[in-house]
Order: C-alpha cells, then structure tokens, then sequence
C-alpha cells in the first residue's frame, strides 16, 4: 500500500481508522509515504492509530498529507511504535484538525534498541487543534531514544484544553525526550483536568535531561488532579531542571504536590534550586510531599529554598523529607497556620517542628 488513491470522496469515517503490523508481516505499509487520497474525509468518529511493532512497517511515512480536511476526531488519537515511523517529522497534514474527544497519545513500547519516532521534531501541523478531550501522553517503555529529536510542543499554540492528565514519562528506557527543553507551544493552555505527571521508573537513564523549565504553559491557571514529578530506581531523570519558572500563573491543584525520589535513583532533579515560579499557587487540594529516600543518591542535591510558596492558602499535610541543603522553611508558616494543616520533617539540613515553625523557629543556618 503507497497511498489511499481511490477514496477520493470519503467524507466520513463512523467507526475506528487503524492502520497496523506486527512481527508477523515487518514489510506492510513500509511503503506508505503520505495519506494522499483522502483529501476529502472531514470526520472520524472513533480512533484513528497507527501501530508499528517491528521496522522496516510505516518507516516511509513522512507526514500525514492527505487529511487536509479531516476537522475532528471523535476517540483517541494514538501512534505507537516500537522501532518505526522513523521518517516522520511533524504533523503536516493535520492542519484542519480542531477536535480530539479521546486521548492523544505517542508511545513506544519495545525491547529493540533501534529509536522510535527520533525523527519528530515539533507538533506542526496541529496548529487550529483547540481541545482534547481525554489526556495527553508521551510514554516510552523499554526501549531507546524515543522523541529524541523533539524540542518543545511547538504547533500546539492553541490547545486550550485537556480534559485528563498530562503524562510524560519512562520506563525502563533511555534519552527518552532527551531534546526537549521547555514547554513553549502550549501558551493557550488553560486547565488540565487530570493530572500533571512527568515519571522516570525502572532504569529509565537520562529521561528529558535537557528540560531546564516549565516555559510555555503561562496561561495555565488550573490542574483538577495531582501535580507530580517522580523517579523509582532511574538516573539523571530531570537533571537540567532549576525551576518551576513558566508556572506563574498556576492558581489551584486539585489533588496532590508531589516531587518525589526514591528506590535507588540517582541525580534526579540534581539542579533544581527552588519553588521559584509557583507564585500564584493558592490551594493544593491534598498534600504537599517533597522528598527523597535514604536509598536514593544525590537526588535534589541542589535544592536549598522553599521561595515561591509564599501565597499558599491551603493544603491537605506537608511532608519534607532528604533535602540536605534545606534550613529555611518560613515560606510555609502562614499556610500551616491558617490551614491548620499537618506538618513533618526528617532527614533535612534542619528539621523543625510543627510547633517550632509557627512559633517563629522556622530557618537556621548552615553553620548550626
């Protein structure tokens, strides 16, 4: 199959539109450059995937011409790939595309070393896409370098919406993302429903180890669900981060704050300083969790300031553990005292009380 020649005047698709090989057949589709034949579909009301489980299948294909007119996507928008689409570079073609009632997912999932999607450098093409209805996901599992060559959300300038969660994350894999540096393209970006997660897990190396801030989502003003960045047993995940810088504008979580390492990772969040960035963060709907395990080696080994947490109102508990160079947690003492919310410490630069905290004990020097 080269193209979709004949189908000239489809206008609608009411079910799924699925294009798929597996180990059994590598050679189907290695043909297919472009969508070039259905220049006339404007809805489809299922799912549209593509699924690659072995090379050379859907290596050809550049771009998704051909659906110039397609407006909206009724399910889930999903590539995946384990060691294909390794031509494709952008999302050219797409430009009509408003509506995606689904999930958007690009994934990869393979024990092959070779990479996948290393080619897609922006979201181009997506530029009148306004809202996802379901969430957004860019998830590798075992395997290698997959969206190596993706540099920021470019194309998605007027996304305005995300009705789930927002998920970044790896699984035993390497230089996953490992070229992204911010999150410039998503400045329309409102609310987010679900979650925020970024998750580095199981031996994932170097996970988005060039992203330095959360520059480009300006405009977000809420998350309904948790905001959690994470690593089990990884290394050098998030190891560029210094900041929150871009989050400005963020007013509510609904769920949890969670920033968290543990089971023997290693350098995770290794340059992240502070909370600078999260200045208008008002209520987090549950707890606060920073922390690392005693199993974990050198994670947040730069954090030493708790600035940006001034305007807090409410919270559920506040938990703060491993951060070695942490001595003053003032930033808190308003939240803890008009929330009434629980407060812990363990295994800081200095530990204080909840009582010592709201009795004005809140910071010592390093020296002490």
């Amino acid at each position: 199959l080269k193209s979709f020649e004949g189908l000239e005047n489809l206008e609608s698709i009411g079910g799924d539109f699925s294009l798929s090989s597996h180990t059994s057949s590598p050679y189907f589709l290695s043909s297919l450059k472009s969508f070039e034949g259905l220049e006339n579909l404007e809805s489809i009301g299922g799912d549209f995937s593509l699924y690659s489980s072995s090379s050379p299948s859907l290596s050809s294909l550049e771009s998704f011409k051909g659906l110039g007119k397609l407006k909206s996507i009724g399910g889930d928008f999903r590539l995946s790939s384990s060691s294909s689409l390794s031509s494709l570079k952008s999302f050219e073609g797409l430009e009509n595309l408003e509506s995606i009632g689904g999930d958007f997912r690009l994934s990869s999932s393979s024990f092959s070393s070779s990479p996948s999607l290393s080619s897609l450098e922006s979201f181009k093409g997506l530029g009148k896409l306004k809202s996802i209805g379901g969430d957004f996901g860019l998830s590798s599992s075992n395997s290698s370098s997959f969206l190596s060559s993706l540099k920021s959300f470019e194309g998605l300038e007027n996304l305005e919406s995300i009705g789930g969660d927002f998920e970044l994350s790896s699984y035993n894999s390497s230089s996953s993302l490992s070229s992204l540096k911010s999150f410039e393209g998503l400045e329309n970006l409102e609310s987010i429903g679900g979650s925020f997660e970024v998750i580095s897990e199981y031996y994932s190396t170097s996970f988005l180890s060039s992203l330095e801030s959360f520059k480009g989502l300006s405009n977000l003003k809420s998350i309904g669900g948790d905001f959690e960045l994470s690593s089990s047993n990884s290394s050098s995940s998030l190891s560029s981060l210094k900041s929150f810088e871009g989050l400005e504008n963020l007013e509510s979580i609904g769920g949890s704050f969670e920033v968290i390492s543990e089971y023997y990772s290693t350098s995770f969040l290794s340059s992240l300083e502070s909370f600078k960035g999260l200045s208008n963060l008002k209520s987090i709907g549950r707890d606060f969790v920073l922390g690392s395990s005693k199993s974990s080696n050198s994670p947040l080994s730069s954090f030493e300031s708790l600035t940006g947490l001034e305007v807090l109102k409410s919270v559920g508990n506040i938990s703060i553990t491993g951060c070695y160079k942490l001595y003053d947690f003032c930033p808190l003492r308003d939240v803890v005292q008009t929330s009434g919310c629980g407060f812990s410490t363990s295994g800081n630069g200095y530990n204080p009380t909840k009582d010592a905290l709201l009795n004005g004990n809140c910071s010592s020097s390093s020296s002490e």
